[in-house]
């Protein structure tokens, strides 16, 4: 996830379910990248960030922004022996 901040500030990424699954600091331009964990659940999942400045006042969260974590299985149509 990316996105910006006022410098310094912490940024958590959350999702609706699980709870916090990245967290990152806004770097002197203001612009964070934060990654996600590897361990999320399978399914549509709703994220959201929010920010702390180093005063500690905390933004309201994010818009949501939704994905899919589902890998399609493998499908194998035909198997060609040469």
């Amino acid at each position: 996830a990316s996105g910006t901040a006022v410098a310094g500030s912490t940024v958590l990424i959350s999702a609706e379910g699980v709870g916090v699954v990245g967290q990152g600091v806004a770097g002197s331009s203001g612009r964070w990248i934060v990654p996600l964990s590897a361990s999320l659940p399978t399914g549509s999942l709703s994220f959201t960030a929010t920010a702390k400045d180093l005063a500690g006042n905390e933004s309201a969260p994010s818009a949501a922004y939704v994905i899919n974590t589902t890998l399609a299985t493998p499908r194998i149509s035909a198997v060609n022996q040469d």
